[in-house]
């Protein structure tokens, strides 16, 4: 390489350029050069196959002093550009591949001939490849076939059948080794160049072939368990084994850490840093194990057993054997100590950083050599999220290939740590404060909201306040002995840790604050009813529809309500007295009622000094005629308990229904308990919708109404 740049000269015009150059030899060196000559190829030839382009470099490429370089040195010459580019003639060695994992046998087409082994100890051999030549630029030449062989081996030769030929499209070339029986020793081989010239077209093609016979000594299945390695002590990918076989046995042979972060580095300049293992002694054929700690030996110092430092590596294998040199690699192995940094900020919950890790640094340098990974194979990234205190599972999440990341706090949460864990073992974290704040939600309730007491009497409120986060379950508070409580009128009532004490009949408002939330309780208080002791009858009917001459019984009890409030009560059906007002449409005896005839009518019934009366409806199911006015519809209202005994604080659902009874004696009912209206409420019962609660001992009528139709319910409640 040549470098002159005038700037440089015009600033210093005495700068001498004889020796502004410098040589370099390699493959690091051949790629760059090849790959910009294959892509001016494929410029000036677009249609061409990537079997084209290679045969193109080498047909056209120029021979060296073969007694310098022989075919296994130079293989097809030094690459010239311009005659690759722009071929009169490519001539094709036809050979065969293995495609792939598969075995499948394909076509392979190639600038050199190859032979390969071809042992003559156990007789003579005669091989035959062929070349196919083709015509690129249809100029229709005339040309010779020579063989230039450079090394050969008893009478071991190399012709071919077609040594004149005028290329008309294509045409097809024998070439064929032969050689003699011999017992050739490790080494002996045929070397040379088959050319083709004509018309201002040089092609030369390589050949090879080994006749000694002598297997090549080979290292096989060089692997190790571990490409990610950190020798820290801690337990964790602290060691890793390295096995290969030998084929043959080789000397000396060198295990070396070879630097691909410092390829000039070293303590001889060529990226080799020391060794594993060495000797100059022999290493039989065999299987071998290698375990590695993270101890070896540098270059620099080998006597000193030192620790392998963090780096990029491969471990090559080099050895000498009798048929020639023997290496294989395992790599890119990393060895690293250092854990992952991580730093970055939150804003508006959203959580953005960086990486900085040895890992995004071998990733940058591997992608040089094609050897790059997903850096999220290598940094598992995850975040822990603490909600009301409690950190939760880890959540993973991918990197970007430069180590940078961005993701979303969790509704709720309070903090995150990012935490990334490395392929070898190392462990970084940091904790980032989210910079929303989630107030939870309370509430307050209280049970009951309405009081119904009379005066003296009291009752226990509990006042709960409800915590509610964003994220997780509430949480339950008892503020009853703690909330400031106000009673709009004491004389009604007074209130004191939650104990509600009635004091005079009226109503009032208790408002109950607990920090920022306030509710109020709705308070009536009636004054004490004073009981009047008494007796009264009541029947298990009021109203009674018969159809005509069926029968009904009539239940009628006594019911005696001392001063104290507890009841007592007499069957007193039989002993009673029943005065009918029409005896011609019911009789009864006994509470049994008969319906006689068609019509209405009352049956007073009388126990004593007290009485009561039930109305009776007597209809045809038959055919009898009609009375004026029997066309109608008759409506009445059914209660399904026509009495109610309840002890205090208990309940009873009654059920009212409206049964409309057509002239033919065909009957509808229709569910009115929560349209009828109900009259009763006191100190002793309530009702509404037709819920009757106990509140006092005593005895209470309920009257129900609906439409123009009523009925009655006795209720007597109890201690």
């Amino acid at each position: 390489m040549y470098c002159k740049i005038p700037i440089y000269e015009a600033d210093f015009p005495e700068a001498v350029y004889d020796e502004a150059y410098a040589r370099k030899t390699g493959t690091s060196m051949a790629t760059p050069h090849i790959t910009g000559i294959a892509a001016l190829i494929l410029q000036a030839n677009p249609d061409w196959t990537p079997f084209d382009v290679k045969v193109a470099l080498s047909n056209t490429a120029k021979v060296l002093d073969t007694n310098k370089y022989d075919v296994f040195a130079q293989g097809a010459g030094r690459v010239d550009a311009y005659a690759a580019a722009h071929p009169t003639a490519l001539a094709y060695a036809i050979d065969e591949a293995v495609l792939d994992g598969t075995g499948a046998i394909v076509e392979n087409l190639k600038g050199t001939v190859t032979f390969g082994p071809q042992p003559i100890k156990d007789g003579a051999i005669s091989v035959t490849k062929q070349i196919l030549v083709k015509d690129i630029k249809g100029s229709g030449e005339d040309y010779t076939v020579t063989v230039n062989t450079t090394k050969t081996y008893g009478d071991a030769k190399v012709t071919v059948d077609t040594p004149t030929f005028t290329l008309n499209g294509e045409q097809y070339i024998n070439v064929t080794l032969t050689a003699s029986q011999a017992d050739a020793p490790a080494g002996s081989e045929i070397l040379g160049y088959i050319n083709i010239n004509g018309g201002g077209t040089e092609i030369s093609l390589p050949f090879a072939a080994d006749l000694s016979g002598v297997t090549p000594v080979e290292i096989k299945n060089y692997k190790i368990t571990e490409t990610d390695l950190s020798f820290n002590g801690d337990g964790v990918k602290d060691t890793a084994v390295l096995s290969f076989t030998l084929t043959g046995p080789v000397s000396p042979y060198y295990i070396e850490l070879w630097d691909i972060m410092n390829p000039d580095g070293g303590a001889y300049g060529d990226g080799y840093i020391g060794y594993l293992s060495a000797s100059s002694g022999t290493l039989a054929a065999g299987s071998y194990t290698l375990n590695i700690n993270g101890n070896y030996r540098n270059w620099s110092n080998p006597s000193v057993v030192a620790k392998i430092p963090d780096g990029l590596y491969t471990i090559d294998f080099t050895a000498g054997s009798a048929t020639g040199v023997v290496g294989d690699y395992v790599g890119p192995v990393v060895v690293k100590t250092t854990k992952p940094v991580i730093a970055g900020t939150v804003s508006e919950g959203i959580v953005t950083g960086q990486v900085t890790d040895k890992y995004i640094d071998y990733n940058a340098e591997l992608a040089k050599y094609g050897l790059d990974y997903d850096l999220n194979e290598k940094l598992k990234a995850s975040y822990v999220a603490t909600i009301n205190g409690v950190a939760g599972s880890p959540v993973p999440f991918n990197l970007a290939q430069n180590g940078s990341f961005s993701f979303l706090i969790p509704v709720g949460a309070e903090s995150v740590t990012v935490i990334i864990n490395d392929a070898a073992g190392n462990k970084g974290e940091q904790a980032f404060e989210n910079d929303i704040k989630y107030e939870p939600v309370v509430t307050l309730s209280v049970d009951p909201t309405t009081l119904d007491l009379t005066s003296g009497e009291t009752a226990q409120l509990t006042v709960t306040e409800t915590s509610t986060p964003v994220v997780g379950d509430p949480t339950v508070t008892d503020v009853s002995g703690v909330a400031t409580y106000v009673v709009a009128d004491e004389s009604v009532a007074t209130v004191e840790n939650g104990l509600v004490t009635a004091v005079g009949e009226g109503t009032t408002t208790i408002t109950i604050t607990h920090g920022e939330n306030v509710v109020t309780v709705d308070v009536t208080v009636v004054d004490p009813v004073v009981i009047e002791p008494g007796v009264k009858l009541v029947a298990n009917l009021t109203e009674v529809d018969l159809e005509l001459g069926k029968e009904v019984q009539l239940t009628i009890k006594e019911v005696t309500t001392r001063a104290d409030g507890s009841t007592s009560e007499k069957d007193v059906t039989k002993s009673a007295k029943y005065t009918v007002a029409d005896k011609k449409i019911v009789s009864v005896k006994n509470g049994l009622v008969k319906a006689n005839k068609v019509g209405t009518t009352t049956i007073t019934v009388k126990n004593g000094k007290n009485e009561l009366t039930i109305n009776v409806t007597v209809s045809d199911a038959g055919t009898t005629e009609p009375e004026p006015g029997d066309n109608e519809p008759k409506v009445s209202l059914v209660v399904d308990q026509s009495e109610l005994s309840l002890k205090v604080k208990e309940t009873a659902q009654l059920v009212v229904k409206e049964v409309t009874t057509a002239a033919d004696g065909s009957t509808t009912e229709k569910d009115v308990t929560k349209q009828a209206s109900y009259s009763g409420n006191g100190s002793v019962i309530n009702v509404k919708s037709g819920l009757v609660t106990a509140k006092k001992a005593g005895t209470q009528t309920i009257t129900i109404q609906y439409g123009e139709n009523k009925a009655t319910v006795e209720v007597v409640v109890t201690k």
